[in-house]
């Protein structure tokens, strides 16, 4: 009798050992059939540009849980040109966005910007958030980012005025005021324009930003393949780039007006 009732115990305990590993199975067939609907969606993607005054750094938090977990939340460097540290993925559309600048949690602490962002699935766009810390401003950029062709050594460059200059100019060094740009104002963006370049022979760019007013000189900015031929040709050749001038006319550092370079994702045709 021993014997019989230890065998049918065995049986009732594989029965149960199975029916829980089933159960455990199918719980996680579901949960990475849960993640898989969650994220099989397509995409938004916005890359931020930081522009806010005394080189303010910003954090990200698009769950609106509060504390966010600074730890893991995308900090955005003031005026930062590299493309994997601006590059938001966003999965809502409309999308909520907060941006932080302090890493304490308390409740006080709100962000400084807390916005809706009118973005669509599968579109592309670029933030740029300026001013100051107490009175931050944004504009949302719908881009139409031009496709890169590796058949020929060339760029695309355009510029962006988040500057308190209200109206700026553009020219290649030598030429006319506004003869590259005739005038751009604050807080707009101009077209992509394509640049030749040529890595076999040193090519230079020398860009001066005027005041559209006086035609007073703001800024220069020199693009040059014979700095860093290696950095040269991973931001800038093939890909689209914008110089973003910001910062305040007689300001020192860090909130005087200067060009920055915003690299754009290449696209291939």
């Amino acid at each position: 009798m021993k014997f019989i009732y230890s065998v049918q115990f065995t049986s009732v305990f594989k029965k149960e050992r199975r029916g829980i590993v089933l159960a455990f199975l199918l719980l996680a067939i579901m949960s990475v059939s849960c993640k898989k609907n969650k994220f099989e969606d397509f995409p938004a993607v916005c890359q931020v540009f930081n522009a806010i005054d005394n080189n303010v750094h910003l954090y990200t938090n698009l769950s609106l849980s509060r504390p966010i977990i600074f730890n893991s939340a995308r900090e955005l460097k003031n005026k930062d040109s590299v493309l994997k540290n601006t590059m938001l993925i966003m999965h809502e559309f409309p999308q909520t966005l907060q941006l932080f600048t302090t890493t304490d949690t308390l409740p006080e602490n709100g962000p400084v910007l807390n916005t809706v962002l009118d973005v669509k699935e599968r579109e592309i766009y670029s933030l740029f958030v300026y001013g100051q810390k107490s009175a931050v401003s944004h504009t949302l950029v719908h881009e139409m980012i031009p496709h890169s062709n590796f058949q020929d050594s060339s760029c695309n460059i355009r510029f962006a005025n988040f500057s308190s200059t209200a109206v700026i100019s553009i020219n290649l060094k030598g030429e006319p005021p506004g003869s590259f740009i005739q005038s751009l104002a604050a807080k707009t963006l101009s077209a992509f324009t394509p640049l030749l370049f040529n890595l076999t022979t040193d090519k230079s760019y020398d860009f001066e930003i005027r005041d559209h007013a006086t035609g007073d000189l703001i800024t220069t900015y020199n693009m040059s393949s014979d700095k860093n031929k290696l950095e040269f040709s991973r931001h800038w050749l093939w890909g689209p780039t914008t110089l973003v001038l910001t910062g305040h006319p007689g300001e020192p550092s860090p909130n005087h007006q200067r060009i920055s370079p915003m690299f754009h994702q290449v696209y291939r045709d």
